[in-house]
């Protein structure tokens, strides 16, 4: 019997965390409609890279949209300061633990060339969890 030990979907997982605490939040793509819901939060995988057998880090874009860039400067701040947690209080995340968080910076102003009209604010995200183990 093989056992693997396979990497979460985090930015799926990190999605219905941020949604359990409030936030509108999704992963990969953003719903048609998604304007008529803002302010929004979009999280994306960026890859990432195993650092031990067991352990992964994973690198998230946060994307977050809002009627004005102050909101959604607003929001791509509390969504950050709650990433920041998990240094703290490691959650679970889609039956794997989760065990900290670091970034490539805080949140920006940016411009979404699909949706120009949508005011947005980014930051990247590296959450480290266990890998999924399945057999």
């Amino acid at each position: 019997m093989t056992v693997l030990e396979e990497p979460i979907d985090c930015a799926a997982e990190l999605a219905a965390w941020l949604a359990e605490s409030g936030h509108d939040a999704v992963a990969d793509v953003l719903p048609d409609g998604f304007m008529d819901r803002l302010p929004i939060v979009l999280l994306r995988s960026s890859g990432g890279v195993r650092e031990w057998p067991v352990i992964d880090r994973h690198r998230i874009g946060v994307d977050a949209y809002g009627e004005t860039v102050n909101e959604a400067l607003a929001e791509a701040r509390a969504v950050y300061a709650l990433l920041d947690t998990i240094n703290a209080i490691p959650p679970m995340l889609g039956g794997a633990q989760a065990y900290s968080f670091a970034s490539g910076g805080l949140p920006q102003r940016a411009d979404d060339p699909e949706h120009p009209d949508a005011p947005m604010a980014t930051f990247l995200a590296e959450v480290a969890t266990r890998a999924k183990h399945t057999d």
